[in-house]
């Protein structure tokens, strides 16, 4: 089987609600790691300070978490924004805190 139709087999198991989850950043669930990065690979890196971006951030047991971030700041490899998720995985953040990270840790954006 292909790597698509992989992907394409696991949104199909998912309910309604898991994928409105996976897109609100707030799923907890084991997500396919191609399907991340599918989404990661549409992300068109026109964003800019005010805009939102759904960003990867690992968890001290290497659990992934996808939470949205409002841009503050864009420099050639990086974001720096506040927090706009309370984590479930990630312990050592916070809503409302300020946060740097990577540009290709970005999965979604939402252009305000």
């Amino acid at each position: 089987m292909t790597k698509e139709k992989d992907v394409e087999k696991f949104l199909e198991q998912l309910s309604e609600e898991e994928l409105e989850q996976i897109d609100k950043g707030e799923y907890v669930g084991n997500v396919c790691d191609d399907c991340i990065d599918e989404k990661r690979k549409k992300v068109k890196h026109d964003y800019k300070a005010g805009d939102y971006v759904k960003c990867e951030f690992e968890s001290s047991d290497d659990r992934n978490e996808y939470m949205w971030v409002l841009i503050e700041e864009i420099d050639e490899t990086t974001i720096t924004g506040r927090l706009d998720n309370d984590p479930v995985l990630v312990h050592q953040i916070k809503c409302g805190d300020t946060v740097k990270i990577n540009k290709d840790k970005i999965v979604q954006v939402i252009y305000m």
